[in-house]
């Protein structure tokens, strides 16, 4: 889906009405996530695995983050989100180069 086609025109009138009907802030996380996992699918449904890593280890290492009160701790699990998340963007951006 690209965002100068009619479809993205579609879907983002779905999803940006679904948001501004739904009062709870919760569902609307949730909303996003969903609409956002679909978008990423109608690309190519086969690197959904990786985007659901990613989001699920940024997800625990943030809230591991909130509820560390020492901050070399909290740089610690900063860092293991950065070298994962650069990690799986340089072996996908430079693995044929190399």
């Amino acid at each position: 889906m690209l965002f100068a086609s009619g479809t993205f025109l579609v879907f983002y009138l779905i999803v940006g009405s679904a948001y501004w009907l739904l009062r709870k802030n919760e569902w609307r996380k949730w909303l996003l996530l969903v609409a956002s996992y679909y978008f990423y699918a109608a690309w190519d449904w086969r690197f959904l695995g990786l985007i659901f890593y990613s989001t699920v280890l940024d997800f625990w290492l943030g809230r591991l983050m909130d509820a560390e009160q020492d901050d070399a701790k909290r740089r610690r699990l900063l860092t293991v989100s950065l070298v994962s998340n650069l990690g799986v963007l340089f072996v996908f951006k430079y693995f044929n180069f190399f």
